[in-house]
């Protein structure tokens, strides 16, 4: 009778506790008091993804004089583009102010087929181009004297190549309609995945500034 009465009153074992109110999701973690000075920095408006690289400095040098290497290629191969193609568009210009030249094209004279050749020569000419001043040549404009995100030259030309340097990088334009991550389960599936985007290998390599 008395093991009946204590089956009955035995309450269960409670269980683990739940994951403090207001505390970050798992598998993150609230940061150590000692990085409270660098915490208060930060704008409360963005993420922020903080790494230390502890790569040898020389192996950093190295890696560096790739995106050099790339974004003097683009100049120089933009800038003989230019050097090829400013003078057919010059005298584009002077044709349509009403001075014959070698792009003067015989409208009365051509036939249907081969107007429409031209204009297409010349629209694929005009879209290529254009193509390469809107998404090629920023590339190199950004990389030395890109302002909106900063530019890896300048920070470099600050910073130098250490062996131990702190990255930290701050979340884009995705931030803003995100939400409470605490409280909304796809403002933190969105939040989760670009964390894991942010902190796979291939990025944490990249120079510190959004992502």
């Amino acid at each position: 009778m008395a093991g009946a009465t204590a089956r009955k009153n035995a309450k269960p074992k409670p269980q683990a506790a739940s994951a403090k109110k207001g505390s970050p999701p798992a598998p993150f973690k609230e940061p150590p008091e000692v990085l409270q000075p660098f915490i208060d920095t930060l704008s409360s408006k963005h993420v922020y993804v903080a790494h230390i690289d502890s790569k040898p400095a020389a192996f950093k040098r190295k890696l560096f004089l790739v995106p050099i290497a790339m974004n003097i290629g683009v100049v120089a191969l933009f800038a003989l583009r230019m050097y090829y193609i400013l003078p057919y568009y010059w005298k584009l210009m002077m044709s349509g102010f009403g001075n014959p030249n070698e792009t003067t094209f015989p409208v009365e004279s051509s036939t249907w087929a081969e107007l429409g050749f031209e204009i297409l020569k010349r629209g694929f000419t005009m879209f290529f181009d254009f193509l390469l001043f809107v998404f090629v040549w920023p590339w190199p404009v950004e990389f030395v004297a890109g302002v909106a995100h900063g530019n890896p030259t300048r920070w470099r030309w600050n910073v130098g190549f250490r062996e131990k340097e702190i990255y930290v990088r701050r979340s884009r334009d995705w931030d803003v309609g995100l939400g409470d991550i605490l409280k909304h389960d796809e403002s933190r599936r969105i939040f989760t995945a670009y964390i894991q985007q942010a902190t796979s290998p291939c990025c944490r390599n990249r120079r510190p500034a959004t992502y």
